[in-house]
């Protein structure tokens, strides 16, 4: 896949029109989860770089934007994992999704630092 497939790609995945739906969705859940004593814990998976390089950075501000507003609302936990050194080439099936070795990796990575954490929070 070539630098502007990869661009045209992002673009025609991200519809600015949706968020603030997809925003109140996230919200309801959250409340739904918290209702039920259920800690939530947000990630931004990771990409290779051939992916990040070219994000268009206002849209990734906007999401970020919105991630640090639920963070702040709801007290929910959010890593992100985007651009995480310790994806490399080998761990990637395509520009914006792991494999099954980066799959592995990042379930561990999950494990040691959302669930092993939190899961100590409540003993």
């Amino acid at each position: 896949m070539g630098l502007h497939s990869i661009q045209r790609q992002h673009i025609e995945i991200m519809h600015a029109e949706m968020i603030p739906a997809n925003l109140k969705l996230l919200e309801n859940i959250i409340v739904a989860c918290q209702s039920r004593n259920i800690r939530v814990a947000l990630i931004t998976t990771p990409v290779h770089h051939s992916y990040s390089d070219f994000m268009d950075s206002a849209k990734y501000q906007t999401m970020q934007d919105n991630l640090k507003y639920l963070v702040e609302r709801y007290q929910v936990l959010y890593r992100n994992y985007l651009s995480d050194p310790r994806f490399i080439d080998s761990d990637f099936y395509s520009h914006d999704h792991v494999n099954t070795k980066g799959s592995i990796k990042l379930s561990k990575i999950i494990d040691e630092e959302i669930i092993e954490p939190l899961l100590a929070l409540t003993q």
